[in-house]
């Protein structure tokens, strides 16, 4: 799949693949925040690090990712704690539930 800028110019796999590293990263810091540290907004955890990045195309990017865990939060980063994220599900196995006649049966 080619993902393009805003402009219509492609955005190279390099530059996907480095903020894909940034964006990994990030999240394994996140995960590794001390319960023994005052909790924080994901966002003031992230922030700092995102004005790090020299490279706006790179930036950007980091930033469209860190969207999609908006999405699945549906939440603004700015409301969901640095010492929760991705520890609410208790390391649960995602899985796939399908019900016939959608989740108003359930």
């Amino acid at each position: 799949m080619k993902t393009f800028n805003a402009d219509g110019s492609l955005i190279p796999d390099q530059l996907i693949d480095q903020a894909t590293k940034i964006i990994d990263r990030l999240f394994l810091l996140v995960k590794e925040y001390s319960n023994e540290h005052g909790d924080i907004s994901l966002f003031d955890f992230i922030e700092p690090r995102l004005e790090e990045i020299s490279d706006l195309n790179v930036k950007n990017l980091v930033q469209l990712f860190l969207s999609y865990a908006e999405l699945h939060e549906g939440s603004d980063l700015k409301e969901l704690s640095v010492k929760c994220y991705s520890k609410g599900e208790a390391r649960l196995e995602p899985s796939d539930l399908s019900l016939s006649n959608g989740f108003g049966t359930l």
